[in-house]
C-alpha cells in the first residue's frame, strides 16, 4: 500500500533544533500615507512611545509625516539648502530618546545633519568628513550618544560620534580591500558596545568596540547584497544576508561564540529587501520581499519558535521597520503606485 501524505498548512521544518511554522491567515489591511516620486528606500523611526515618523526624500525638499497623539500629521517639509537634492547621499534618521530625532546625509564627500527637538527641525549643520561616499550608518547605545559610520571614496570606513560634543573623524578601514556595495551595518547590545559588519569580496567581516577597537574578524559566508543585523540581548547578534545562490542565510552570535551559517528556508524575491529588528529580549522580527512582491515576515520568539507569515501588499522598493515597545511593530513600504503604505501590529493583530 502506498501512502501519500500531503501537508498543505502547518509545514514543519527543523532548523537548528527549532520548529518553523508557516502561517496562512487573511491578509491585513494596509494604510496609505500618500507621498510621491522619490528614492525607493522608505525611512521610518520610532522616537518615543506611540510616536512614529516617516520620511520621503523628494530631492530639494525632504518631507516628514509624524504619528503622535493618535493622529497623523500632514507631510511637513524639511528644506535642503545646499542645491540639487539629487546629488545628496541617502538620508538616514535615528532617535536616542523620546521626542528626539536626528537626520543625516552626505554631499560632495561631507556629512550634514539636522535634528528634531520635539517642536521643530534645526538648520542643517556641516560635520566634515571630506572623502565620504556611499551610505552612512547610524547607531545609538545611550541617550545623548550617536555613532556615525561612513564609507570613503577608497572603499574604506570612517567613524565619528556625538557624546555631549562631536568627536573627530577616525579611519577604521583604509580601503585596500574595498567594502562591497558601499555600505556597512552596525548594531549595539548595550552602552559602550558597537558591532560593525561589512561585506568584502563576498565574505562577511566584523569589527567591534569594547573599550577599544578589535581587529577585523573574517566570518566567512558567500554573500552579496543588502544584509541586515539586530541585537536581541546582551551577547546576542542576529545577522541575515542574501547568498550568491539567491537564498537567505543567517549567522548568530551567542555568549559561546558564532554559529555556523544556516539557510532560513523562506521564499524570497531575488534582490529582496531585508530588515531585522528586535522588540523584545531574545526575539527577532525579520521582514523581506516575497517572490510576488508582497511583504514576508519571519518571527523568532524569545522561546526559539519560528513563525512565517505573508502580510500582503506590493512593494516597489525597499522597506523600513521599527518598534516603540514589545507589543508594537510598524512597517513602511513603497507601493507599486509610489505611495507609502503603513502596516502596524498592536500585539494582537496586523493592520488597521
Amino acid at each position: 500500500m502506498r501512502l501519500l501524505l500531503l501537508f498543505c498548512i502547518g509545514i514543519v521544518l527543523f532548523n537548528t533544533g527549532f520548529v518553523q511554522a508557516q502561517k496562512t491567515q487573511p491578509k491585513p489591511e494596509w494604510g496609505n500615507l500618500g507621498g510621491g516620486p522619490g528614492h525607493k528606500f522608505p525611512i521610518s523611526v520610532a522616537y518615543g512611545p506611540d510616536k512614529l515618523a516617516v520620511f520621503w526624500d523628494a530631492g530639494e525638499t525632504i518631507f516628514c509625516r509624524r504619528w503622535q497623539d493618535n493622529t497623523w500629521s500632514t507631510w511637513e517639509p524639511i528644506p535642503w539648502p545646499h542645491g540639487d537634492g539629487d546629488e545628496r547621499g541617502r538620508l538616514k534618521v535615528i532617535s536616542w530618546g523620546p521626542g528626539r530625532m536626528y537626520a543625516f546625509t552626505t554631499l560632495e564627500g561631507h556629512l550634514y545633519h539636522t535634528y528634531w527637538d520635539g517642536k521643530k527641525w534645526s538648520a542643517w549643520d556641516h560635520r566634515g568628513g571630506g572623502d565620504l561616499e556611499g551610505e552612512i550608518e547610524l547607531v545609538s547605545w545611550a541617550p545623548n550618544r550617536l555613532d556615525i559610520f561612513a564609507i570613503t571614496t577608497a572603499g574604506g570606513l570612517k567613524h565619528t560620534w556625538w557624546d555631549n560634543g562631536w568627536g573627530n573623524w577616525e579611519e577604521l578601514r583604509n580601503g585596500k580591500l574595498p567594502i562591497d556595495d558601499g555600505f556597512v551595518r552596525v548594531t549595539s547590545w548595550g552602552p559602550g558596545r558597537l558591532d560593525i559588519f561589512a561585506q568584502v569580496s563576498q565574505r562577511m567581516e566584523h569589527l567591534w568596540w569594547d573599550n577599544g577597537w578589535s581587529n577585523w574578524e573574517n566570518l566567512g559566508g558567500l554573500t552579496e547584497g543588502r544584509f541586515t543585523v539586530a541585537c536581541s540581548d546582551v551577547n546576542r547578534i542576529n545577522l541575515y544576508a542574501p547568498g550568491v545562490d539567491g537564498k537567505i542565510w543567517g549567522l548568530h552570535f551567542y555568549p559561546t561564540g558564532w554559529s555556523n551559517w544556516f539557510e532560513l528556508q523562506i521564499p524570497v524575491k531575488l534582490g529582496s529587501a531585508l530588515h531585522a529588528i528586535s522588540r523584545q529580549k531574545g526575539g527577532v522580527d525579520l521582514f523581506y520581499t516575497a517572490p510576488n512582491g508582497s511583504l514576508g515576515y519571519r518571527e523568532t520568539t524569545a522561546e526559539g519558535a519560528i513563525n512565517i507569515q505573508n502580510l500582503g501588499g506590493l512593494m516597489l522598493g525597499g522597506l523600513s521597520a521599527c518598534s516603540w515597545g514589545p507589543n508594537r511593530l510598524d512597517v513602511i513600504v513603497l507601493g507599486g503606485d509610489r505611495q507609502f503604505y503603513h502596516l502596524p501590529w498592536n500585539g494582537q493583530k496586523w493592520g488597521y
